[in-house]
């Protein structure tokens, strides 16, 4: 199948509205169906959006990588924080300003930034910029910012090869000495991210089968990484 993107058919009935509001922790945000196999939120990180929200406030930057739809930029911004928010993909980071607007931020321009690129370039640029950010968001995790996730498993290695490094290099990235919430979901990775989650303070995440995140401090200069 290679990296061409797979959209869901509808069979029968009437298609899905361009959005359904919910709500988590008081926090409006909007939920995508029939677009893309993605809806735009993750539930398994319900806590991190907590964690992020609780340790945010109007002098906190939050860097966003990965950020998908941006519901750990919406977190962050309903506590006072400024975002950046990196993805590959435009048509989800045109979904950040309107859930920003839901929760009466409405004058998000200027203190909300959302940059379309590569993560991994991005993170670069920023370090050679001096950019600092007092939280980083690595969700690795959203199976849109892995290359040809859906790949058979011997194609499949050979695209995660030369990411593997990079993952790792990630919590040395611009956040300085700021906390971070760094998720994968591969268990074949849990061993090469211990070096990571073994560094600094743990907060309120959880690691189980496919999964592994952290909240916590300190993930910018772990020790032993490439």
């Amino acid at each position: 199948m290679g990296s061409e993107r797979v959209v869901p058919t509808l069979l029968e009935g009437q298609a899905a509205p361009d959005f359904i509001p919910i709500k988590e922790n008081g926090i409006n945000y909007r939920v995508c169906l029939g677009e893309s196999y993605s809806t735009g939120i993750f539930l398994d990180q319900r806590p991190q959006r907590a964690w992020l929200r609780s340790v945010c406030n109007e002098d906190t930057r939050v860097l966003n990588c990965f950020a998908h739809a941006g519901a750990f930029s919406v977190a962050a911004a309903t506590a006072g924080a400024s975002t950046v928010s990196l993805d590959l993909e435009r048509r989800w980071l045109d979904r950040i300003g309107p859930q920003l607007e839901d929760n009466g931020i409405s004058d998000w321009e200027g203190r909300h930034d959302m940059i379309y690129g590569d993560c991994f370039d991005w993170l670069a640029r920023l370090r050679r910029r001096g950019e600092h950010y007092d939280v980083s968001v690595f969700d690795y995790a959203c199976g849109h910012t892995r290359p040809a996730v859906h790949e058979r498993r011997a194609e499949e290695e050979e695209v995660e090869r030369p990411h593997r490094h990079r993952r790792a290099r990630l919590a040395r990235r611009p956040a300085g000495q700021g906390r971070g919430v760094a998720g994968d979901d591969d268990e074949r990775k849990h061993a090469e991210a211990g070096a990571v989650r073994g560094h600094g303070q743990e907060g309120p995440g959880r690691r189980g089968p496919g999964r592994q995140e952290q909240a916590g401090e300190g993930l910018s200069d772990a020790d032993g990484l490439p």
